[in-house]
């Protein structure tokens, strides 16, 4: 899981410094998909709203996907 600042880090790298994805990986020491995942994040918000979210894209904390996980149920084959 990633900070803000981290996530910040990402998006002025390729928005203020014009870095690729993979130069922004190695920068970072942060995943590839991970780098991708938050700047496509922010290009679909820049997309939808207008380039005045970019800003906000900075100001959002990190998004995590949490699936739904079921309990565990113990059945009669386990036991």
């Amino acid at each position: 899981m990633i900070n803000m600042v981290e996530k910040n880090t990402i998006l002025l790298k390729y928005y203020q410094d014009n870095k690729s994805y993979r130069q922004i990986s190695r920068e970072t020491g942060l995943h590839r998909e991970t780098v991708k995942k938050y700047i496509e994040e922010q290009k679909k918000t820049i997309k939808d709203k207008g380039a005045v979210f970019l800003s906000k894209g900075l100001l959002q904390e990190p998004r995590y996907k949490v699936g739904i996980r079921l309990s565990p149920v113990l059945t009669e084959e386990i036991k």
